[in-house]
């Protein structure tokens, strides 16, 4: 068992469980939507990447951020919004670099980034406000670097396990999914 711990050393709320086997953690999805004590608890698997991330037993790829590039700032995205989602809805033109913003849980924000290799690309790109991704409309707003690399720093060092790492779930979008199968789950 792993909890999740917050900067300022309070538990999240947030755990992330180990187990044996396959069907001890089958047995422990079966507590989905029970109560431990007077608390109401939901379960989600996780995965072996996300465990050993949590754990401090892996590192994360540090982002790179182009200095030289044109940032454009999503506001009112989708939750569940993707990567090559945001790339197909600048189609007519091609982003450098797209970052996914999380709050300091490790949720999404509904913020993003996207960078553009000239002011002509961003310009282009810009053409795209107030309109829909999914079900929403989303703003674009001219950004910098620095304000790119502000929320990015934020999204890395959120809230803190025990270990000092951030949470598994602030993690995900930087986590590619080719991890071997892990016996964890995210309470």
């Amino acid at each position: 068992v792993h909890v999740v711990f917050l900067p300022d050393g309070r538990a999240s709320g947030e755990c992330l469980v180990e187990f044996a086997s396959l069907q001890d953690m089958q047995s422990g999805m079966m507590k989905n939507r029970q109560h431990i004590g007077h608390r109401y608890i939901e379960i989600f698997k996780s995965s072996g990447a996300e465990m050993d991330a949590a754990t401090g037993r892996s590192r994360l790829t540090p982002v790179r951020v182009n200095h030289q590039s044109h940032v454009i700032r999503l506001r009112g995205l989708p939750y569940s919004t993707t990567e090559d989602e945001i790339t197909a809805f600048f189609s007519h033109v091609k982003p450098t670099g797209v970052h996914l913003i999380k709050d300091g849980m490790g949720r999404p924000s509904g913020e993003g980034f996207v960078e553009f290799a000239s002011e002509m690309d961003a310009s282009v790109a810009m053409t795209k406000h107030r309109q829909n991704l999914g079900h929403r409309y989303v703003e674009l707003f001219r950004s910098t670097p620095d304000e790119l690399m502000r929320a990015i720093g934020m999204q890395q060092w959120g809230a803190m396990t025990s270990t000092g790492i951030p949470p598994v779930a602030a993690m995900q979008s930087l986590m590619s999914g080719s991890a071997a199968q892990s016996h964890c789950i995210l309470m």
